[in-house]
């Protein structure tokens, strides 16, 4: 069994103060060593910064130069005078840069080395020659980092992690962001973190508190299962920390991510050998993750899957919008006399026509309300129409349309400045909306809703309702709602 990665926090502080005090609390909250980027520093100088080295922190003192994402400027020959005077003044670590080619410099004596090369454009060359090479000069620990725009990309340095003992290899950017939770997986020597969370040292680090609690990278191994959030973007999800938090508090060794991507199957293909279990499906994938799977359940066959299953070399796809949708207005409704669940015969305006809109419309078609759809771009809403057997009203015309309850299941509202998806005051019987966004938890478009006099469910319910769901689909048993209910509130607080 290989030994759990050393966790590194990057500090990239304005001043020494500032990064001793992040040191300390990174610390505190699990890092093993804390990697000092003296090029971000007003002063490289490593006696100076040794002096602000807390007593008992490991120390790592890093001078990236420009050409390999950092900010020094100065000459190789400044960079290796800093480097060995780092190694005289005490630190524990010292990091030096190799070139993709050529000669290596000399590694400091009396001090453990990271051999280090960073390409800042793509994915470094023979990844696994480059290995070679730079293992042969004899430092503690390789590490080799290229630059993801999707998170397939870092398949190649994935791909020499495990058995090597001494690498760390991963990508940075947004796209390489689940390689440094993947590498851990791997076997990866290292994993580096942001040591605050608003200050990351380099894009797509993950804060070391969450690489520690939320992500257990040091408890990770090629046994654990993989999951995440697949969509174009994916930064909002909160899917990470509550589906973490669940599986620790149920005792599963499985870990979250987010992956943001454009290309689903090169996604699915990338991970398939690397532990994948299930994906959660957001825009603008849905309707091809439906497509993708080789067994569609019943409640994806309207054409839209937002969670997908693998099993035994065969894709799942089911939807768990239209139930959470359905049970989250079933709550707010409740106590009102309509049918099976409140909502058989009411008039229920579904607005948008994209895969959540589809799983919706279908799941109100299913309780026999009356259901319209009305989408921004047309010709998709009226297909949605004609497939579901619902109605459709163009979108210029949604306000007119008479209606007890608004779902909106467009995008709009999760950024400041959106306009509504309606105006519920246009709708003078209106008891009930839901809001579909959950990021941020009250939208505009729910106060509206509350202003108008009628009852608001919020994406934020209807999120607990189908992460439920999907891990009953995922884990083959009923995930109470009430843990889920947990994680959110440990999340937000």
């Amino acid at each position: 069994m290989s030994r759990p990665p050393l966790l590194v926090a990057s500090l990239a502080a304005p001043d020494l103060a500032a990064a001793a005090r992040d040191a300390e609390t990174a610390v505190r909250e699990g890092a093993d060593l804390v990697e000092w980027r003296a090029d971000l520093l007003p002063d490289p100088d490593p006696r100076r910064i040794r002096e602000r080295v807390p007593p008992g922190v490991p120390a790592l003192y890093t001078i990236r130069s420009r050409g390999q994402g950092g900010a020094f400027a100065g000459s190789p020959a400044e960079a290796a005078r800093l480097r060995e005077a780092a190694a005289a003044s005490g630190f524990a670590w010292v990091d030096v840069e190799a070139p993709l080619e050529g000669e290596v410099p000399p590694l400091p004596a009396g001090v453990r080395t990271v051999l280090s090369f960073h390409d800042t454009s793509g994915i470094p060359r023979a990844a696994a020659a480059l290995y070679d090479r730079l293992r042969a000069r004899g430092p503690d620990i390789v590490k080799i980092v290229g630059t993801a725009r999707e998170p397939a990309d870092a398949a190649p340095l994935l791909d020499i992690l495990p058995g090597s003992g001494d690498l760390a290899a991963f990508c940075q950017g947004e796209g390489g962001a689940a390689s440094r939770v993947l590498a851990a997986r791997a076997g990866g020597a290292l994993v580096f973190g942001s040591a605050a969370a608003d200050r990351p040292a380099a894009a797509g680090q993950i804060p070391v508190a969450d690489l520690e609690r939320l992500y257990r990278v040091g408890a990770l191994t090629m046994a654990t299962a993989v999951y995440g959030v697949a969509g174009d973007p994916v930064s909002h999800s909160r899917g990470p920390e509550i589906h973490n938090r669940v599986f620790a508090a149920l005792g599963v060794d499985a870990v979250y991510l987010r992956f943001p991507t454009r290309d689903l199957a090169g996604l699915v293909a990338f991970l398939r050998p690397r532990g994948l279990a299930g994906l959660s499906v957001t825009l603008p994938h849905k309707e091809a993750a439906a497509a993708l799977a080789a067994e569609v359940g019943a409640s994806a066959r309207a054409g839209s899957a937002n969670t997908l299953a693998f099993r035994g070399g065969r894709i799942l796809a089911e939807s768990t919008d239209g139930e959470a949708a359905r049970a989250t207005l079933e709550e707010v409704l409740s106590g009102r006399a309509g049918g099976p669940g409140g909502l058989a015969g009411l008039r229920v305006l579904v607005l948008g026509a994209g895969g959540t809109a589809r799983a919706v419309a279908a799941a109100m078609r299913d309780a026999a309300a009356r259901v319209t759809v009305s989408g921004r771009t047309a010709a998709r809403a009226e297909a949605l129409s004609r497939g579901l057997g619902v109605a459709a009203a163009p979108w210029e015309a949604r306000e007119s349309v008479p209606a007890e309850v608004l779902v909106n299941a467009t995008p709009l509202g999760m950024r400041a400045g959106d306009p509504l998806p309606a105006d519920p005051s246009r709708f003078p019987g209106l008891l009930a909306a839901l809001d579909a966004v959950y990021a941020p938890p009250e939208t505009e478009f729910l106060r509206a809703v509350r202003a108008a006099g009628a009852r608001a469910a919020t994406g934020v319910r209807m999120f607990l309702h189908q992460a439920a769901a999907q891990l009953r689909i995922w884990l083959g048993r009923d995930v109470p709602l009430a843990v889920v209910g947990r994680a959110w509130e440990e999340a937000v607080s």
